[in-house]
């Protein structure tokens, strides 16, 4: 064989003898042994020997240039198994599912509030309680299981339990008019009176720059799982949105790159800069936007269709039969609105459902005195399995 150039390349002339030593070869491949992945027995390691040496012959009688063409060793061959294609198993919808019940005939407080004995001091400590008769769980501001459903019509008259996430978005926005109660706890988001969501009000309302409260309620108005994200630090902004952010005011060096040419985090470190003191009056304000949520400030003309007709139902079973709901937000990993891994969480969000609900129905009255963060701490502030019982379905109760 030889080389010959055109321009800057390289063309190989094989020869015909190359062409019967590749041929040569390629047969001694074939007749190479299998790896067996274990100690070979004396017969078949004589066979392994026996082409060992035909192959070291074969590469001893190469030339140098012919050499360049060859390995200078035969590797065995892999023993080659057919390949079975993997059927894709689906999720078992038969696993234990877990079972959340009331505290028979035990009353507990939702630590929301204290009892008013005309300003006796020993009654600070007096939390109201309540014989909850049901649980409603609720995780999705979409879909329902099937027993979901079944229970929502059958046992509940008619609800949908997905109306109390905060990422609901029914045929009408939330309405909250402007009022000195929603300034101060709302912050830049009392500016707006609708949003898609109370997601959006919240989110808004925790924001500590005005332009961040915009964003959320004017850019991202339309996707209240992106409010949440951004609100959580998750949602990976585009150069376009990070722009539009500056446009709104955002300080331009107030981002982190999030990995990508075109993705940022909002705030320095990656998360979104928070209201000062915050985490004191979050509870007060995410009560004030679930109050106009659940029509208790007189906006029930205001209320979509799923959340008016699953209030209207809730206050039925309230009024006319004295049962009372306590709802759960069933959010394994989030331990303070949720209730966290089976029950350990505190269900903040699922109490406050539950005291508008009984509000609403006249059971307590919206103007009782509420405790303070720092009095709450050990009421508001405890645990679910302190509220109802967790179980599997597949013990025996």
């Amino acid at each position: 064989h030889s080389k010959i150039s055109k321009g800057n390349t390289q063309y190989h002339i094989v020869s015909s003898s190359l062409r019967g030593l590749q041929a040569e070869w390629k047969q001694l491949e074939k007749e190479c042994p299998f790896d067996l992945g274990r100690k070979p027995t004396d017969a078949e390691l004589a066979v392994f020997l026996e082409h060992k040496e035909r192959v070291q012959r074969f590469l001893d009688g190469l030339s140098a240039d012919e050499a360049l063409w060859f390995p200078s060793k035969m590797k065995p061959r892999k023993v080659r198994t057919k390949q079975v294609k993997k059927k894709r198993v689906r999720p078992c919808n038969n696993q234990p599912r877990l079972v959340r019940k009331a505290k028979a005939g035990e009353g507990v407080s939702l630590g929301w509030h204290r009892n008013d004995n005309d300003g006796d001091a020993t009654s600070k400590t007096t939390l109201p309680t309540f014989v909850f008769t049901h649980v409603i769980p609720f995780n999705s501001h979409r879909t329902r299981r099937v027993y979901e459903r079944e229970e929502d019509d059958d046992i509940y008259g008619g609800i949908n339990r997905c109306v109390f996430s905060n990422l609901f978005v029914d045929d009408k926005p939330l309405f909250i008019p402007n009022d000195n109660d929603k300034t101060l706890l709302l912050g830049h988001g009392s500016r707006y009176e609708y949003a898609a969501s109370a997601e959006s009000f919240y989110m808004a309302a925790k924001s500590k720059y005005e332009c961040d409260a915009r964003f959320i309620m004017e850019d991202l108005k339309d996707n209240s799982m992106s409010v949440a994200n951004f609100g959580h630090n998750y949602l990976q902004l585009t150069t376009i949105q990070k722009n539009r952010l500056i446009k709104l005011g955002a300080d331009p060096t107030d981002f982190k790159a999030a990995g990508g040419s075109d993705a940022w985090y909002r705030g320095r470190d990656g998360i979104l800069p928070t209201r000062e003191g915050w985490k004191n009056m979050r509870h007060n304000a995410f009560l004030f936007i679930l109050r106009h949520k659940f029509g208790l400030r007189g906006n029930q003309d205001q209320q979509g269709t799923e959340t008016k007709r699953t209030v209207q139902a809730l206050v039925s079973l309230i009024s006319t039969k004295s049962e009372y709901p306590l709802m759960v937000e069933a959010r394994r990993a989030d331990g303070f609105w949720g209730e966290g891994v089976d029950g350990a969480g505190f269900n903040c969000l699922g109490r406050t459902i539950t005291q508008i609900l009984l509000e609403v129905a006249d059971v307590v009255s919206d103007e009782a005195p509420y405790l303070t963060l720092e009095e709450a701490q050990e009421t508001l502030l405890r645990s679910n399995i302190s509220l109802i019982d967790y179980y599997y379905a597949e013990e025996s109760r």
